[in-house]
């Protein structure tokens, strides 16, 4: 990759990680856990002890404040 496409991607995730770290702890593990482990709202659910209808709910409270960030960042 040519050194801009390098910068570039670094830089892309030093603003996802600043994006991450501005949310609510809950809402990081709960983002975490879907996006990097690949698991289901009910799996999830089993591990936080909520309902999938819970995670679903917080997760798409989690999306946005963390897309809110993210273009702050920008």
């Amino acid at each position: 990759e040519s050194p801009l496409r390098l910068l570039e991607t670094k830089e892309l995730g030093q603003r996802i990680q600043k994006s991450l770290d501005a949310l609510p702890e809950e809402y990081r593990i709960l983002l975490l856990l879907v996006a990097d482990e690949k698991l289901s709202y009910d799996e999830v659910g089993a591990l936080t002890g909520q309902s999938s209808d819970a995670v679903r709910g917080k997760l798409h409270r989690a999306r946005k404040a963390f897309a809110a960030h993210f273009h702050q960042t920008a």
